[in-house]
């Protein structure tokens, strides 16, 4: 699945759009993820008033929720995986009426191989029309959790024919089968998203990984539409209703949530990887901001690099990317039908950042093609042979064969960070985690799944060699092409290719928890020379074991100003502590990194020396890789409250018009400075006073760099989105209003349409007196679907709680019309940083209603209300409430559990720094 859901400071990007509180923006939409994961501004009620700050009428367009969500448990899956094989679905599916139904007809063909079970398809949202087994027809279809019951008394062993006529119900939260009405142009676009348990939402089947089958399908659809699908289709027929049959052949063998169907009037651009069709597809209306050589050219270098490096060419006939409507994801890896969220594509001109992350999305996705759909997993535990796998190769393969060669610094700000954050959650959980079913499955796209594993596979690369490691990957494809695979399959093909004893390594890497500690710990003589150096390291609290490790040390010394890496010795540790005597005699340094180049997957303490070298001179470290390892360090003293959030502040503000690397600027924009602004004590008056002071010298930092950038430039656009971000003050609102009036410009700058919805939002964020007029008029010039949720986006920011409650009420309602993007675009929205009071105020009417909607409602919604609008703030109160919740509902959906206690324990996290912020007021208030 895609990256965006998928990598934690894109997410970061999102949020801080969205304005949501930090310490609880930390999760996947995917992600994300990923996520998670949204467009850049949302949008309001078509008709709401904008003019007496009341919002009256209803959301528009969406339709109603389908119930709670079905899940398949793992030893169900288990049990059918040992029962069946050879199997075959053929279908046809009628998408050519309006409405909220589509038709269905299946042929499926299996052998039993046993008797000891009672066999079922996997059915959501559906009604039976007609249900035969082997000819007889089954009168009275028996339908238990979503789960249509093969009766056992018209089955036999060996091979048995199902034939079944249904009706299925569209989705409305953008997985199973998904419908989409352009308000542009009225045109209907559809898709399926399957991932982990939604392919039973198109057709009855089989829906788990290791139960993989041919599909071949005919979709019938208006004369004037695309359809694309796993194969490419062999005919098309017109009928004389003007409708149109498209025939596609049976796929090769795959997992039921690798299928796809997708069909509209999308804009085509077709062209080649070597002998490799390529297409492209978007909306009509979307397609003038499409760049189809920038993703083609990205997509021909991944396949010439990923044939090269796996020895493996590309397993499938053709190769259509689909950037689609209202996506959950960033992508999903659709065998040979990939679809992508329409976010990636800008209405204005795209940074670097921009451009790598869409690079970083392409090749992630084509990554799959071969870890997940040409290999799979046999369960969810161990998702990490899809998302580590994917993740690492599409950094490794931007670095090598793309122009972004910093990919690796990118990776350690965007995947391995976020996989520090997760693996320090009391919700953590091995690699290979424990999934007892789907729903789970689903919790766990997550930091550990996509950055802490890859992070463990680039550090399997380098404990190993990377020659075995590569030759260990072409073998394991070679030796389970189109099956299924656990976790020791893939590790004895690396351990065979190294001539290495890997069991302790996948077992302590893999199957536990957590992430170790290390330190450098030394001294030097009067003559200038190390003479001593060890490493210690530090397990997770109450672990015995110690894991092996393999690190490169990095020693840094100033010379004409700039910290300069002088000397770097690789080496491998395990145990308490490692003495390093090859160190000894060596000039004495004055930066110590433990983890030189980022190879090993651990929390690196910095030595008292190397901090206070870092206090005054952290904008020399040349290198930026380990530039952003000491940045990232020091933020974490913040975070762990060792270094007070007023020092880290200072030298923020110091350096931050100095850097000049995209990727370290990035985390300053979206990490470092939002957490910042939120971790100052507040309470007394010199507190307020001195947060006070920052925010002004920030927004003047911001505002002068935007102003002194070259036109057009990366700098302009990046210190801008920062300013609007992160701006709080009625001076700053004041030069946004004047910069969409046009009042105010910045040198050859034209704001482009993503970007005035954001500058919108924040002013009604801040209850600008002009912010209405501005909102009123931008409904009128953007009407797009983007614009129609940016507008609901900026409504829902008002500092106004019964405007608020109106979204909400209109949100939960078991009726409600509202689809699941616009209600990601109100949700996460409604209560940015600078309205903590306000979200305080809903908390006993958040947990009465999340009481209710546990029982009635998705997932996939779940997780979006808990992770949006949760009442968490840096005080004990919303600790307490939260406690008590999740006591009183143990048995809550997994990941709406998971989402309180990461929230509840970041709030806590900030109680405890804005404790430590206020203790060290007095000695460094002046610094600021």
């Amino acid at each position: 699945m895609g990256v965006v859901i998928a990598t934690f400071l894109s997410k970061h990007d999102e949020l801080s759009d969205d304005g949501r509180t930090t310490f609880v923006s930390n999760r996947k939409m995917k992600n994300f993820i990923r996520h998670l994961i949204l467009v850049i501004g949302l949008i309001p009620l078509a008709n709401c008033t904008t003019a007496n700050k009341k919002s009256d009428s209803k959301i528009e367009s969406g339709d109603p929720t389908q119930g709670k969500a079905s899940k398949l448990f793992m030893a169900e899956a288990n049990e059918r995986g040992n029962a069946l094989q050879n199997i075959h679905y053929r279908l046809k599916l009628n998408l050519a009426n309006d409405g909220d139904t589509f038709q269905g007809h299946l042929w499926s063909e299996f052998e039993r191989t046993s008797k000891t079970i009672p066999l079922f398809f996997d059915f959501q949202n559906s009604t039976v029309i007609a249900y035969f087994v082997n000819g007889t027809p089954v009168t009275s279809p028996e339908i238990k959790n979503e789960k249509l019951i093969i009766p056992s008394k018209y089955l036999k062993m060996g091979e048995n024919r199902i034939e079944i006529t249904y009706e299925g119900h569209y989705s409305h939260e953008g997985n199973g089968l998904y419908r989409f009405k352009d308000p542009v142009d009225n045109k209907i676009y559809v898709y399926t998203d399957f991932e982990p348990y939604q392919a039973s939402q198109l057709f009855p089947c089989f829906d788990q990984p290791d139960l993989k089958a041919h599909i071949a399908v005919e979709v019938t659809v208006p004369g004037d539409w695309q359809v694309i699908s796993t194969t490419r289709e062999t005919k098309t027929t017109m009928l004389p209703s003007g409708q149109q049959i498209w025939t596609f052949p049976e796929t090769p063998k795959l997992s039921t949530y690798v299928f796809a169907v997708q069909a509209g009037p999308y804009k085509v651009w077709t062209s080649k990887a070597g002998k490799i069709p390529l297409r492209l597809f978007a909306r009509q209306s979307l397609a003038q901001y499409v760049d189809a050589n920038e993703w083609f050219d990205t997509t021909k270098k991944g396949f010439e690099f990923y044939a090269k490096y796996f020895n493996y060419p590309y397993p499938f006939k053709k190769y259509d990317q689909i950037i689609v409507p209202d996506f959950n994801w960033g992508g999903m890896e659709n065998i040979a039908a990939v679809s992508y969220a329409e976010r990636y594509i800008s209405h204005g001109v795209k940074t670097k950042d921009d451009k790598e992350r869409l690079a970083n999305v392409i090749l992630h996705e084509m990554a799959h093609m071969w870890f997940g759909d040409l290999v799979t997993m046999k369960w969810w535990n161990d998702l990490w042979l899809n998302e580590s796998f994917a993740s690492y190769m599409a950094t490794y393969s931007l670095a090598e064969a793309t122009s972004f060669k910093d990919s690796w610094v990118s990776f350690f700000g965007d995947d391995k960070t976020w996989g520090y954050w997760e693996d320090q959650l009391v919700t953590t959980h091995p690699i290979e985690a424990v999934v007892p079913d789907t729903s789970q499955a689903l919790a766990n796209f997550d930091g550990i799944s996509y950055g802490k594993g890859a992070s463990v596979m680039k550090q399997l690369s380098f404990y190993v060699g990377a020659e075995a490691f590569q030759k260990g990957v072409q073998n394991y494809f070679k030796k389970f092409q189109y099956g299924n695979t656990q976790r020791k399959d893939f590790v004895n093909e690396v351990a065979l290719a190294s001539g290495k004893n890997l069991e302790d390594w996948s077992r302590l890497w893999l199957t536990k928890a957590d992430v170790d500690q290390i330190k450098a710990v030394w001294s030097c003589g009067k003559n200038g020379k190390v003479d001593s150096f060890k490493i210690e390291q530090n397990p997770p609290a109450g672990e015995q074991e110690f894991r092996p490790h393999r690190t490169e040390i990095g020693f840094y010394s100033k010379n004409n100003g700039d910290y300069n890496l002088f000397h770097h010795f690789a080496m491998t540790y395990q145990g308490k502590d490692t003495d390093i005597p090859d160190l000894k005699g060596q000039r004495c340094p004055d930066l110590v990194i433990p983890n030189e180049g980022d190879y090993d997957y651990a929390v690196a303490l910095l030595d008292d020396q190397t901090i206070k070298n870092l206090k005054t001179g952290i904008g020399h470290v040349k290198n930026p890789l380990a530039r952003l390892i000491f940045w990232n360090s020091l933020y974490e003293m913040v975070r762990t409250a060792d270094l007070p959030v007023q020092e880290f502040a200072k030298l923020l503000l110091r350096e931050m018009p100095k850097e000049k690397h995209p990727n370290i600027q990035k985390m300053f924009r979206h990490r470092y400075l939002p957490s910042v602004s939120q971790y100052f004590a507040q309470t007394t008056p010199a507190e307020i006073k001195l947060r006070a002071e920052y925010v002004n010298r920030l927004e003047l930092i911001l505002w002068q760099n935007a102003q002194a950038a070259a036109a057009n430039s990366d700098d302009q656009k990046e210190f801008l989105d920062s300013y609007i971000n992160l701006s709080e003050t009625p001076e700053s609102a004041a030069k946004l209003s004047g910069l969409l009036s046009g009042q105010i410009a910045l040198k050859g700058f034209k704001i482009d349409q993503d970007r005035r919805w954001k500058m919108i939002r924040h002013l009604e964020e801040l209850s600008s007196a002009d912010a209405d007029t501005f909102l009123a008029a931008e409904k009128i010039t953007d009407s797009t679907e983007r614009g129609q949720q940016a507008a609901l986006s900026a409504d829902a920011a008002r500092p106004n709680q019964q405007v608020k409650n109106n979204y909400i009420s209109q949100i939960i309602a078991d009726d409600t019309q509202v689809s699941q993007s616009r209600m990601r675009a109100i949700l996460y929205s409604m209560y940015p940083k600078s309205q903590d009071s306000l979200r305080r105020q809903q908390a006993s009417s958040f947990y009465k209603n999340l009481e209710k909607l546990l029982e009635k409602r998705t997932d996939t919604f779940l997780e979006t209300y808990t992770d949006s609008i949760a009442p968490f703030t840096c005080d004990e109160a919303s600790l307490s409430e939260a406690t008590q919740f999740i006591a009183d509902h143990p048995k809550m959906s997994a990941i709406a559990l998971k989402s309180l206690k990461v929230s509840r324990q970041e709030a806590e996290r900030c109680k405890k720094i804005r404790g430590r912020s206020a203790a060290a007021l007095a000695g460094v208030a002046a610094a600021i």
